[in-house]
């Protein structure tokens, strides 16, 4: 495990019994005030690799910033870099001492000790949570579990706007929110999602691009869909593949079958699917597709944006009507949708697409009967399948334009030049 904690007084708190009894690799124990270090250093003597910072941390680096403390009660939990924060507080002018003390930012605190993951953040700065927080860029490090005093973020015993732009924060960035007590706030990082990646070496017979192939869809789903954690079903592979598909994907991430249709291969990931937490996003995809740059963070926001599947291909067959080969229910060369917007595309509402698509688990076991009877046979029946869960009041929804394409040379994503993916 490894830890910060901002604020950590004289220890035995929150953060002490969370990860006491924890194997620690790395605990960092951020404390201003340095008549509280014999005490803090006393609560955590039997804890290995405990490192003490004695600075504040701030927006700068370097800074040295006042500090204030109330004199009468020098071990009391009340301190800050905000003497109306002491005030507020009762604490008579007269009794508040004041010492320099030099600052250091969040971000440069994890660059000193090289940390791009932590499993815990605790934050309890009186006041200054939110400014520490705002400011944290997450693309620099993962942080599992952070958790903060909220009931002062908009000034002494007010939490309103401010607190509401830390929700906002937290959750853009795949956190789940939840209040632990009065005055404290927890942010969860989700799992990131899991791609169940199917490849055979027995495929339908389709018209492809030179660019369309195993390797180079393998390669590029594992380049942009860095971070999501995958398993590979593998059916009647070659050696040859299967040497290819080990250069990106670790052995105990592969399961090699004998099955010899995508059907079968899909009741497998579905399987697969099931075993996992609600809560978690499962993107079943097949070897015959490119991603664009960011198609998991597009895959994310489509999934916050509430639908029950997600698809990156934006199919062409729904800007063509059924007399030119285009979907069934395309007229005038479009089909009844809605429009939304998210913070990077448009997405619209679809009335179909292929096995290739992102969803819950929780969504998952709700229509599993569904996902088994179109998978019953030896080719999924995807179109009646998509068709019935709409009915069902379970909707599919894509970004346009695509994050992806189907490697059918008829049938790619339109209005991106697929050869320089």
């Amino acid at each position: 495990m490894k830890f910060i904690q901002i604020g950590a007084h004289i220890g035995k708190d929150r953060a002490f019994d969370i990860v006491k009894n924890e194997d620690i690799e790395l605990g960092i124990l951020v404390e201003p005030l340095p008549h509280l270090l014999p005490k803090l250093q006393e609560s955590y003597k039997n804890l290995n690799n405990i490192v003490i910072e004695n600075q504040a941390i701030s927006n700068g680096e370097g800074d040295v910033v006042s500090f204030y403390y109330d004199k009468k009660d020098p071990i009391t939990e009340l301190s800050s870099m905000n003497k109306q924060h002491l005030i507020k507080h009762n604490v008579k002018e007269e009794d508040i001492g004041e010492i320099e003390i030099p600052s250091t930012s969040l971000g440069n605190l994890l660059n000193k000790y090289k940390i791009d993951e932590l499993d815990y953040l605790f934050v309890d700065t009186e006041g200054f949570d939110y400014p520490i927080l705002k400011s944290f860029d997450f693309t620099k490090s993962r942080i599992k579990t952070i958790i903060f005093e909220d009931v002062h973020t908009d000034g002494p015993f007010n939490r309103g706007k401010n607190y509401e732009i830390l929700v906002g924060k937290f959750e853009s960035e795949g956190y789940v929110v939840d209040k632990i007590d009065p005055s404290n706030t927890r942010a969860t990082l989700k799992p990131p999602p899991r791609v169940i990646y199917r490849i055979s070496d027995s495929g339908y017979n389709k018209t492809k691009p030179d660019y369309i192939t195993s390797k180079k869809c393998l390669a590029n789903a594992t380049e942009v869909l860095e971070g999501a954690i995958f398993h590979v079903i593998a059916d009647n592979t070659s050696p040859e593949t299967n040497d290819m598909i080990q250069k990106y994907i670790t052995k105990d991430g592969v399961e090699y079958v004998s099955k010899g249709n995508g059907a079968s291969t899909f009741n497998l990931a579905l399987d697969k699917a099931l075993t996992y937490d609600d809560d978690e996003i499962i993107y079943f995809l097949e070897n015959d597709y490119l991603h664009k740059p960011n198609s998991l963070k597009i895959l994310e926001e489509g999934i916050r944006l509430g639908a029950s599947f997600i698809s990156l291909y934006d199919h062409p067959d729904k800007y063509l009507d059924p007399s030119k080969g285009g979907n069934p229910y395309c007229e005038g060369g479009a089909e009844d949708t809605r429009v939304y917007l998210t913070n990077s595309c448009h997405w619209k509402m679809t009335n179909s697409t292929t096995m290739t698509f992102a969803a819950k688990v929780s969504t998952l076991k709700r229509v599993e009967p569904i996902l088994r009877k179109h998978t019953s046979g030896s080719h999924p029946n995807d179109f009646q399948m998509f068709l019935e869960l709409r009915e069902m009041g379970e909707l599919l929804t894509t970004p346009i334009p695509g994050y992806s394409t189907h490697g059918e040379t008829s049938w790619l994503s339109p209005h991106t030049d697929w050869s320089k993916i």
